[in-house]
This record gives structure tokens, C-alpha cells and sequence, in this order.
């Protein structure tokens, strides 16, 4: 049961068959065709906005919020089925048509016309005696009924007509209505059997009440228009026996009426065997006694018991008892309402212990749980829902803990074990080793049990097995809390890989935007046969890969305090800066170079065009003049659009993006088991790369011309693309969440 719930609802009738309805439409076999799941959930939450949404710090009303869902989800099944309405009113055939039995009574009572002979009363009439006997004993049996109710109490919950409804549970097939109605009659005998037996109990007594009615009606119509002669006739009984019997017949009769009692003489004379006539006034006091007695022995007390039932029937239908124990009610609030799960972690392996300290500080987010015998919150969803974890000691552990995550081998184990038996909760092993030697352990124990492999738990990917069995594990009132804290983990888990990577990508475009200026080209540099500005080259090249590594620095930083980590792991994010650059502007000395050859030839045109004559003057000049041209229209332009500066090239980036990924496989494994194929990580993450090499170098190219924001979204998605991939290649596909 969800905590801070009440046990049970108490609603009138036409808000309890409605509750009741919706219960049947959601439970029966035609309930999906009726209203669909996606239909449920969005009912749901109208409900919970007309009556009070937790998720926005209001306090769940279980009663009106029950009452608003069960009426949209009625009147979503109605229109679609108009015949259900019939079962959401009050006033069921029994009610409509209840006075007939009454009305059956009485005429079949009146319709009598006598007891054994219509022109004679016999005082020991078979059917007066009958129907008097049988009376009585229905008066016995309420009595004993109802003491052995009062001494002995029924077990709440379990209704006396439980067995009944099980016995007898109606047809499974049919229509959607068939369907609906079956399951409606089993569900409403549990909610308001009392009620319906109330109200059979008045119909039944009613009925009995009539009947004797209609019985002193037949005899006082009889006697209108006959003259009845009265006595007894008997074959085994002498007269004082007749007289003992009438005697404590009409017992009651005399009492009430004051009446003198009749005499042995009288009952003798009364004997059908007695020729003189029995005179009217004699008779007339015999009938009268006997609509007496009918009046005293059934139609009051019969008349009583109605009204009595009658009374009970009313009150009990304006407080009806919904039981908010049952799995259909247990599992609705679970939906809307928070859950709390209380994990104990004993952790009797130290690195163990340390493993799943950062798997609780990585759910937290950024370490923001700390280990202690406090239980204190790792997630807390909108609605409401807590996941708690506290340390538990080894020894004797106490009850407060849902579920015990138990860290250890087989020996620690059986050490521990007569520890957990003690505290009855289901158990998750973490095997540190022995992973079968345990779950046959706990199996034997009889313990409820999942057993994971704590290698198992390489990365935060894999946390979606813990998640799992904590489900697996969770009483199913919480499972709809659990859903959500799942849910919750896991995107706390993908905002924080979609913020590794943007941050990752941020350093990759800031390196492709990245460039130093170099020092300005002299005259002698360009004439000379050296490469110009050596110096001043590689003082470019190591300004730009310090300022690369202080972003790297930082960016790990972050990475560490976003992962829970205290420190680096050895070595794992130290990698060599490449050592590729490029340039940007034109090569002044080619270019000079290349307008003297130009010049020149145009020179040796006009030479050959004036027969020699110039002597080769004209070719040395144009060369002149051509290159001292081109070599200032290089000069020119190198001014209006600065000086030269030295950038990363394609393959420094992808091998910068290459250690991206690597820095981020170390985090992920970092406090973990250890991870399987490490040293095959650059080989993985190189081939990752050339796989995107394309790709990778047109955002190069596009961040050098707009800048290192345009393509900050594409470059994080492929970048988080490769991760997966690569962590799908390092540990199999990822389990579900």
C-alpha cells in the first residue's frame, strides 16, 4: 500500500457504482476496446489538474480524484456503449420491482380464501401451523445470526458472500455490455453485498408481512360471507394435549388482549365431532384470535424487521466502503501518488563499496549523495517519488529498508546471511565474484533475490541493470513510483552524456576557430633561400597547443565533477598534442617569383617582335616589371586582410577528436570494474573517427569560415553517436532501462 493513504473510501451509492463501473470497464476482458490505455493515462492527469496534482505541490485528494477519474472513464465508455449507463444508476431491477414479491404476497394470501375449508377454521390448520412455525424459526435463526455476529466479528474485508461471488462467477464471454455487467456484479456483491442483503432482507420480510396480510384478509372476507364453524379434529391427539397446544398458540393473543383464557371444556366442545352448534359469538372470538395471532407472530415483527432493514439499507448507502487495498485501487494511486523506495546498501567488499558509492552519487547527480546510516534522497521526481539509500553496518539490521543491495562473494555472503534472514527484505547481490555460488545461496535461503555481476556495472550505461532489479524487486504498490524514479535515472543519465559531449565539441570547434599570427615576412626572407620566420612558426604552434590543453584541463575538470569523480583516472586523459598545422594568406616569394616569369615572357615577345634589336632588353625588363607587379599585389592584399597565422589542419582535429573520445571512455569506466579491452580504445576510437572522417571535415571547414558556434549542435550529436557506439562495441548492446 502506498504510504499516507487511507485503507478504504467511504463514498455514497451513486459515486460507489461508478467507481465500481470504471473498476469493471478497466479490469474486464472488453475494457481495452472500451477505453485504451493511452486514453487512461490522459484521464489521468484531467483529473488530477481538476482535483489537485501532486507534481505541482498540491496534496492528492484520493477521493475526489478517484471520483472525477471514474466519471470520465464512464462516460468515455457510455459513449461508446449506451447500454452501460443502466449500471452507473441507482436503482437496479431489484429496487424498480421490488414491491411486486410484496404485492404477490398479499394476493396469494388473500386469494387463500381459507385454511383447510372455506365455510369451517380449523384450529390446528397444517398450513397455520406451517406458516407459523416457519416464522418462528426465521426469528431463531436472525437471533443466532446476530449474537454470533456480535460475539465474533468477520475478518475485515471478507465478506460473507465472498465464497458465494467465487463460486459463482458469472459469464466470461458475451458482449462488450455481458462482459462489462459480469464483471460489474462480482465487483459491486464486494463493495455493497451488505447493502443488496439489507435490501433483500426488507424485500423478504415485506413479502412475509403481506403474505399474512393477505391470509387475515381471506379469513375476515370469508367470514363476511360465510358462517364459519370452528374447531379441531385430530386422530392422535386427546383433547388435553389440543388444549396444551392451543394454549401456547394463542399465548401471546390472550396477554396482549387481556383476554379470558379458554378452559379444557371449551376446547372439547369445540371438537368437530360435537353435534350442537358452536354459537357465532364463540366463533367470532376464535377468527378474531387467529387475525390476532397472524398479526402478533408475523405481520408486526415481520413489519419491525423490514423497517429495520429498510433503515440499515439507507444508512449504509450513503457510506459505502471502497477497499483502497485492492490491487486495481493499490495500483492507480501508485500511478498518480509518490513512492517511496528505501534502499539499505551493505557493502562488505571495500572496493566494491567504493564502486557503488559512485553509482548512487552519479544517479544524485554531480555527488550530491553522501554515504551515511541516514537514509537521504538519491532522486526525487516532480511527482514526488524518492529513491533513499543509507549504509548499513554488517550484523543485525533493522526493518526499515525496502530492499537490501548487498555487495559481496559467496563467503561474505554466508556470513551475512543469517542477517538478512533476520530482516526478511528481498535482496540484490552485487557479486564481486561466485555470481552462481550466490544465487543458489539465496535461492536455498528462500530469500526473494536478484544476483547481478558488479562487472556487470562497467559504465553508467549499464546502470540500467540495477535499475531493473530494483524493479523486479519493488512491491508492486511502488511499481508505478519505481517507473518513474527508473525514468528519472535515466534521463538524469542522458542530459549528462548530452552535456559531456557539447562540451567535448565546444573544445573541438574552438581548436578548428583557433589561430596565431605569425610574425610579419622581411624583404631578406623573401630574396633569401630559407623558409622566412622559423622561430616565430613553431613560438605560433606552441601558443596554440597550450591554449589547447588549458581547455582540455578545463573541460576534464568538468567532466570529472559532472561524473562524481574525486580525481583522474592515472594517466587516462594525458595524450600527446598533434602536431599539424596549416596556414592562411599567400606565399609572397612564389609569388613574386611567379609574375617575373610572366613579365619576362611578355619581354621576349617585344624582343622577337623588333628582330633582336632590343637585345634582350625588353625580356629583362618585363621580368622586372612583372614580378616587382605580383609581389605587390600579394603585399597589398596580405595588408587589407592581415598578417599570415598558423591553424590546426584536418588531420590535428580528427586526431584532437580521437583524444575526445578517449578522455570520455576513461570517465565512464573511471571508479568502476575494470574495464575490459582498454588497450584496444585508440584503435577503436581511431577507426570511430575515419568512419566520420567526411563529416568531421566539413564542420572543420565551416567552423574556420563562420566561427565555433554554428555547428556546436551537430558536431555533440555525432560525437555522442560515436560514444555509444563505442561503448556498444566495449560492452554489447544497451540493456533496456
Amino acid at each position: 500500500m502506498i504510504e499516507d493513504f487511507p485503507e478504504r473510501l467511504l463514498v455514497d451509492e451513486p459515486a460507489a457504482r461508478r467507481l465500481v463501473l470504471a473498476q469493471a470497464i478497466e479490469t474486464s476482458a472488453a475494457g481495452g476496446r472500451l477505453v485504451g490505455e493511452a486514453e487512461r493515462d490522459r484521464v489521468d492527469q484531467e483529473a488530477l489538474a481538476a482535483t489537485g496534482d501532486p507534481a505541482q505541490g498540491r496534496k492528492l485528494d484520493t477521493a475526489a480524484w478517484l471520483r472525477e477519474r471514474a466519471d470520465r472513464i464512464v462516460s468515455l465508455a457510455v459513449q461508446r456503449q449506451p447500454r452501460l449507463q443502466s449500471l452507473a444508476t441507482t436503482g437496479p431491477a431489484l429496487a424498480r420491482w421490488s414491491w411486486l414479491l410484496p404485492v404477490a404476497g398479499f394476493l396469494a394470501g388473500l386469494l387463500l380464501e381459507r385454511i383447510d375449508n372455506p365455510k369451517q377454521v380449523n384450529l390446528l390448520s397444517p398450513p397455520l401451523l406451517a406458516f407459523l412455525l416457519w416464522n418462528l424459526a426465521v426469528y431463531a435463526a436472525l437471533l443466532v445470526v446476530a449474537v454470533r455476529s456480535w460475539r465474533a466479528r468477520p475478518a475485515a474485508g471478507v465478506p460473507w458472500w465472498n465464497p458465494l461471488v467465487q463460486a459463482f462467477p458469472g459469464r466470461a464471454s458475451g458482449g462488450l455490455r455481458a462482459q462489462v455487467a459480469t464483471a460489474f456484479g462480482e465487483l459491486w456483491l464486494a463493495v455493497a453485498g451488505r447493502l443488496e442483503a439489507l435490501r433483500a432482507a426488507r424485500l423478504l420480510h415485506g413479502a412475509a408481512a403481506a403474505w399474512a396480510a393477505g391470509v387475515a384478509c381471506s379469513v375476515l372476507l370469508g367470514g363476511v360471507v360465510h358462517e364459519y364453524r370452528v374447531g379441531w379434529e385430530s386422530t392422535l391427539l386427546e383433547t388435553r394435549h389440543v388444549h396444551q397446544v392451543l394454549r401456547l398458540l394463542f399465548a401471546p393473543v390472550v396477554w396482549a388482549f387481556q383476554l379470558e383464557p379458554f378452559s379444557l371444556a371449551d376446547i372439547e366442545r369445540l371438537h368437530f365431532s360435537v353435534t350442537a352448534p358452536v354459537d357465532r359469538s364463540d366463533a367470532r372470538r376464535w377468527v378474531w384470535m387467529y387475525v390476532a395471532l397472524l398479526g402478533m407472530v408475523v405481520l408486526l415483527p415481520r413489519l419491525l424487521l423490514a423497517g429495520w432493514a429498510g433503515w440499515r439499507a439507507r444508512r449504509l448507502s450513503r457510506a459505502l466502503a471502497i477497499d483502497l487495498r485492492a490491487p486495481h485501487y493499490d495500483q492507480l494511486l501508485a500511478r498518480v501518488s509518490p513512492a517511496r523506495l528505501r534502499v539499505g546498501l551493505l557493502a562488505l567488499d571495500p572496493v566494491a563499496r567504493a564502486t557503488l558509492v559512485l553509482v548512487w552519487r552519479q544517479a544524485a547527480g554531480e555527488g550530491a549523495w553522501s554515504p551515511g546510516e541516514q537514509a537521504t534522497d538519491v532522486l526525487l521526481t516532480d511527482r514526488g517519488d524518492r529513491l533513499q539509500v543509507r549504509e548499513l553496518a554488517p550484523g543485525p539490521l533493522d526493518d526499515r529498508s525496502d530492499i537490501l543491495v548487498v555487495a559481496a562473494d559467496d563467503e561474505r555472503l554466508s556470513a551475512a546471511l543469517p542477517s538478512l534472514l533476520a530482516a526478511g527484505r528481498p535482496v540484490l547481490l552485487l557479486a564481486t565474484r561466485d555470481e552462481a555460488a550466490c544465487a543458489s545461496r539465496l535461492r536455498a535461503a528462500g530469500l526473494p533475490h536478484v544476483v547481478l555481476a558488479l562487472a556487470a556495472l562497467p559504465t553508467w550505461r549499464e546502470d540500467a541493470r540495477l535499475r531493473n532489479a530494483l524493479d523486479r524487486l519493488a512491491h508492486a504498490s511502488r511499481q508505478a513510483g519505481v517507473a518513474r524514479l527508473r525514468a528519472h535515472w535515466r534521463q538524469r543519465a542522458d542530459l549528462r552524456l548530452r552535456e559531456s559531449m557539447a562540451w567535448l565539441a565546444a573544445d573541438l570547434l574552438q581548436a578548428a576557430a583557433d589561430a596565431e599570427t605569425l610574425p610579419a615576412w622581411s624583404l631578406r626572407g623573401i630574396l633569401g633561400g630559407l623558409e622566412p620566420t622559423e622561430d616565430g612558426r613553431r613560438q605560433a604552434q606552441g601558443v596554440i597547443a597550450q591554449r589547447l590543453r588549458t581547455r582540455q584541463s578545463a573541460t576534464n575538470a568538468r567532466l570529472l565533477a559532472r561524473h562524481a569523480l574525486e580525481a583522474a583516472p592515472d594517466g587516462l586523459l594525458e595524450h600527446a598534442v598533434p602536431a599539424g598545422f596549416r596556414t592562411t594568406g599567400g606565399d609572397v616569394r612564389q609569388a613574386g617569383l611567379a609574375g617575373a616569369a610572366s613579365g619576362a615572357a611578355l619581354g621576349v615577345t617585344v624582343d622577337a617582335a623588333t628582330g633582336l634589336m632590343t637585345l634582350g632588353a625588353a625580356s629583362a625588363i618585363g621580368g622586372l616589371i612583372g614580378g616587382a607587379a605580383a609581389l605587390g599585389a600579394v603585399l597589398w592584399r596580405r595588408r587589407q586582410a592581415g598578417a599570415t597565422e598558423l591553424a590546426w589542419d584536418d588531420d590535428a582535429l580528427h586526431r584532437i577528436a580521437q583524444a575526445a573520445l578517449l578522455r570520455y571512455l576513461a570517465i565512464v569506466h573511471a571508479g568502476r570494474a575494470a574495464p575490459a579491452g582498454q588497450q584496444n580504445w585508440p584503435v577503436l576510437t581511431e577507426q570511430a573517427i575515419a568512419r566520420e572522417h567526411a563529416r568531421l571535415a566539413g564542420i572543420w571547414q565551416r567552423t574556420r569560415n563562420a566561427g565555433a558556434e554554428g555547428d556546436q549542435a551537430a558536431l555533440a550529436q555525432l560525437l555522442q553517436d560515436l560514444a555509444l557506439d563505442l561503448l556498444a562495441e566495449l560492452h554489447g548492446s544497451a540493456p533496456e532501462a
